[in-house]
């Protein structure tokens, strides 16, 4: 376990995307040898192995591209994904093969006293009549194995308290059927009260056994025999089945039934091997005595199953039993379903609100680690609608306001490291489902968010609901008003993308966004196509039609082929993704031409010396150190050449390039405009740049956006229709361009003109490399202080290198005290990575008060910070 738990540690912090999730996941069928595991359980171990190690991946490099700048939308968009990621580790935790828990006959349990209740409200005869009639017949299949046994049959009225007319029919069927029929005159405590007056009224304590049916739940003639033999073993408290539909030509039903199968066909038995299966209220048979001990069922949840498990745990082991043993009806139709889900919401969240200390605080309940994970992920569950209205929500907000709640990822770096948490987490699902659930179940958990929203408000603002049975017939009417989020969220992405290609918002930095508001758009869309199904009462068609659709055909050819070759068939296409994703995204980040990573440390070793060039004018004949320069800068146009000739002169001379570019010639000319430049009008031309920035390979300052935040740069945020806010949007889109060409030798140096007070204009932190403090000296004008301006930029952008550009225009003597006030500022600051000399004046003109002259005072000033300097640039690796 620690040797896992530092694996993990070194995947946080290395983040090293798929490779070792992949490894992780080979590594399985190599350990499981000779252990006598199935295939099944070989590929689900090795999926699930990798959905841990890719979650710990994703989840630490999401943490690095935080933009805190927007953390209104980045924190709970980093939260609902940390949910999201959690839940799908819980699933693979859940499902992760173990050996069943022993199981120890004491005693016989077919001599206890069995009641089987069947607690009704307002349910029909024509519903209480058939689990009437099926109880009778699990009764007498029970008594001809085991003759001894006593078995009593009680129908719990609760129609009477609850002032239903029928009532009374229902006390006629029970007597007609010759069974015990118990009605109470108090309300109060819903469906556990009503058990709980019929366990007093029998005297059901003590050694008895009791089975709950719901009053639509038709039992198997075998229900039983297959549960009671169970309770032989006297630490097993109740044994739990599985709830399935049997109304099936109801679309509702349909879809809901595939999403139980998620909960009873996948996780059930998962949890029942760490002893962690909870009563889930009907098809359930439990022990009396573990229910004296906790006071019978909680009266003050809607969910005291779920109330009485959490209680019972402690002491008591729980069984479940798969398989088809009952079969139930579900919802008729969509305002039942998302009624069924706000109680089972409102109930479970508010067990997590009372009893979220007994789940997560180690105390002195008893719970196992095991059972507090299980809890604790049941518990958490209908937190999902939550997490679904923030990712619906955090793509819109980037796609209409160019705010991103990531700051300094590139869509590489989001395939990289999302992918494989993707394929793996959904790889584990789908195998082991095996067939037994579909993507209906998936649509349904989503289309019930709007519910689980209002619920989670419901229970933090302490308001109680009443116990409502879920409706065993379609509504009166054609309301469409439970609808009403689902066609509100379609319009409202609708309208988004509509927006976004009219303003040409479609780049690489949006792909994303886009990509996630087309899946919300296609869920809203296949959630309301249910609605209109439900509304208009459609049907499957039945199986004597001539011309079968052809999904039916698809379904029939599926029965039909041999189980072997489907399950061959799954592992081979889960193999085949798992391969994609490594041909796709580990490949080519294995590039031998892929530039180096180039970060400029904030502490350097030692000071670098620059030149900063006039044009295009050569470091040679201005001045001489003795040295080569360790950084030499130059400005040119986006639209002019990449100069591989004098870049490549630089790099075998030992000299970091550093490149300026700018958009335009003016501050009025549109195309150097900062929307421009974000509606990828110069696309093209930087992304040649970044290829052959690349293909370069050696380590490059680039600055774009030069002193924006005043209204005489080309590229302006402060005249000619420039506003601050168009800052980042522009500056990320163009490194994002720089990043998805590979070109990761290339950092960004933000170079404002007042660098101590940009808020307003400044990228978020991660995404600037260093930052460019300018000290320009005019002649006639009192000239800056270099320390005190230093110390300014340092607080202002903490833990970034700083590029010191000096020049000075004056007599020598004055210009050689001022140099060397910014040297020993420089030297003495940690921070600052580099010092350069601007060799002309920002105006162009040739006043010979600027340059440094050889052998100059201010030449030998300025050669004083190389004395602890050394040729050649640090990179980052």
């Amino acid at each position: 376990m620690a040797v896992c738990g530092l694996a993990l540690a070194w995947v946080a912090l290395k983040q090293p995307g798929p490779v070792v999730s992949v490894v992780a996941a080979l590594a399985v069928p190599v350990v499981a040898y000779g252990l006598g595991w199935s295939r099944r359980q070989i590929l689900v171990s090795a999926l699930s192995l990798g959905s841990f190690v890719a979650v710990v991946d994703y989840l630490s490099w999401r943490t690095t591209v935080i933009n805190w700048s927007a953390w209104w939308i980045s924190l709970p968009l980093l939260i609902a994904e940390a949910f999201g990621a959690l839940h799908a580790v819980g699933i693979a935790w859940t499902v992760w093969p173990r050996p069943e828990k022993p199981w120890q006959p004491t005693a016989d349990a077919t001599e206890l006293p069995i009641f089987v209740l069947i607690p009704t409200v307002n349910e029909g005869v024509d519903v209480v009549g058939p689990t009437i009639d099926a109880a009778l017949l699990a009764r007498s299949a029970f008594q001809d194995r085991y003759p001894h046994a006593s078995v009593t049959i009680v129908v719990c009225n609760d129609g009477r308290v609850a002032n239903w007319n029928g009532w009374r029919d229902v006390e006629r069927l029970a007597k007609s059927r010759g069974v015990v029929h118990v009605a109470r005159q108090v309300g109060g405590g819903a469906k556990a009260g009503n058990i709980e007056h019929a366990r007093r009224l029998l005297n059901i304590h003590g050694n008895a056994l009791l089975v709950v049916f719901d009053a639509d739940q038709i039992a198997e003639p075998e229900f039983l025999l297959a549960t009671v033999p169970v309770l032989d073993d006297e630490q097993v408290a109740w044994v739990q089945t599985s709830q399935t539909y049997r109304n099936l030509d109801n679309p509702v039903a349909r879809w809901a039934e595939h999403q139980q199968a998620i909960f009873y066909k996948i996780l059930c038995p998962g949890k029942a091997r760490q002893n962690s299966a909870f009563i889930c209220g009907t098809n359930v048979v439990i022990r009396a005595a573990a229910l004296d001990e906790i006071g019978g069922f909680p009266q003050d949840s809607v969910t005291e199953d779920f109330a009485a498990s959490l209680r019972l745990h402690a002491r008591w082991r729980s069984v479940f039993v798969p398989g088809v043993l009952a079969r139930g009806l579900g919802p008729m139709d969509l305002r039942s379903y998302f009624g069924q889900q706000r109680r089972w919401a409102i109930g479970t969240l508010g067990a997590l609100r009372t009893n979220g200390r007994q789940i997560f605080w180690p105390s002195r309940t008893g719970l196992s680690l095991e059972q507090r994970v299980q809890y604790g992920l049941a518990a958490t569950h209908y937190l999902g609608g939550l997490k679904d209205l923030i990712f619906v929500l955090a793509p819109l907000v980037f796609l209409v306001t160019a705010i991103p709640a990531v700051s300094g990822a590139t869509l590489g770096d989001f395939i990289n490291h999302f992918l494989p948490y993707l394929i793996f987490s959904q790889g584990v699902l789908l195998v082991a489902a095996n067939g037994k659930t579909s993507w209906r179940g998936l649509v349904m958990g989503f289309a019930s968010f709007p519910v689980l929203v209002g619920s989670l408000v419901t229970v933090l603002a302490g308001r109680r609901i009443g116990f409502a049975v879920t409706a065993k017939s379609r509504a009166a009417g054609r309301q469409v008003g439970h609808v009403l989020p689902h066609l509100v969220g379609l319009g409202i992405c609708l309208a988004v993308l509509a927006f976004s290609f009219a303003t040409g918002r479609v780049g690489a930095a949006q792909l994303v966004s886009l990509v996630w508001v087309g899946y919300s758009l296609l869920s809203f869309s296949v959630a309301l196509g249910l609605a209109l199904a439900d509304v208009r009462g459609l049907r499957l068609p039945s199986s004597g039609q001539q011309r079968p659709s052809v999904g039916q055909r698809l379904r029939v050819l599926a029965r039909v082929l041999p189980r072997r070759r489907r399950r061959y068939a799954l592992a081979a296409g889960t193999a085949t993704l798992a391969l994609l994703a490594v041909a796709t995204v580990a490949l080519p980040n294995l590039d031998p031409s892929a530039a180096a990573a180039f970060e400029p440390s904030a502490k350097p070793s030692e000071l670098k010396v620059g030149l900063a060039l006039a044009g295009d004018a050569p470091p040679s004949g201005s001045i001489a150190l003795g040295r080569k320069w360790d950084l030499i800068g130059r400005t040119q146009q986006v639209d002019e050449p990449f100069d591989l000739a004098w870049m490549s002169s630089r790099r075998q001379e030992g000299t970091t390039p550093w490149i300026t570019l700018v958009f335009g010639t003016g501050g009025d000319d549109l195309d150097s405009g900062l929307p421009a430049i974000v509606n990828g009008t110069h696309d093209g031309e930087l992304r040649r740049w970044a290829d052959q920035a690349r293909a370069f390979g050696g380590p490059i300052y680039l600055t774009v956006l030069p002193q924006v935040d005043r209204s005489w740069a080309a590229t302006t945020a402060v005249a000619h229709g420039g506003i601050p806010a168009d800052v980042g949007p522009a500056w990320s889109h163009v490194r994002e361009l720089f990043r998805s060409e590979g070109a990761n030798n290339v950092a960004f140096v933000w170079a404002p003109a007042d660098p101590d007070s940009d808020q307003l204009f400044a990228p978020a932190a991660n995404q600037v490399d260093a930052v460019l403090l300018s000290l320009i000296s005019y002649p006639g004008t009192s000239w800056a202080d270099p320390d005190r301006a230093i110390t300014a930029v340092q607080a202002r952008h903490p833990g970034k290198a700083v590029l010191l550009e000096i020049s000075a225009a004056g007599s020598d003597s004055a210009k050689a005290t001022w140099i060397s006030k910014a040297v020993h500022a420089a030297q003495k600051n940690g921070q600052v990575r580099a010092l350069i000399y601007h060799q002309a004046p920002p105006d162009g003109s040739k006043d010979p008060r600027w340059p440094l002259l050889p052998g100059s005072s201010s030449a030998r000033s300025f050669e004083a910070a190389s004395v602890s300097g050394t040729a050649g640039t640090e990179v980052q690796r």
